[in-house]
């Protein structure tokens, strides 16, 4: 993902792009592991949409991210 960012992101504000982007991660990862947990003690299916919801949003993201991109470039 960090090759990613180093693509969408103009070299004057990449390091920045790269400080919001551990931070964001962190964060998600943080959220992500205490929804886990709360969801896995009260119930397995519940778990199992949480998370394929998720990840199928987050496969929007990228894809309409990765278009954009394409659009824009001459």
């Amino acid at each position: 993902m960090k090759a990613l960012v180093a693509d969408l992101v103009p070299a004057a504000r990449r390091a920045t792009a790269y400080g919001v982007f551990a931070a964001v991660q962190g964060s998600a990862a943080v959220a992500g592991g205490a929804m886990a947990g709360a969801l896995y003690s009260r119930s397995l299916p519940a778990l199992i949409a949480a998370v394929s919801v998720t990840q199928l949003v987050a496969l929007v993201l990228l894809v309409v991210t990765l278009r954009r991109r394409e659009s824009s470039q001459p």
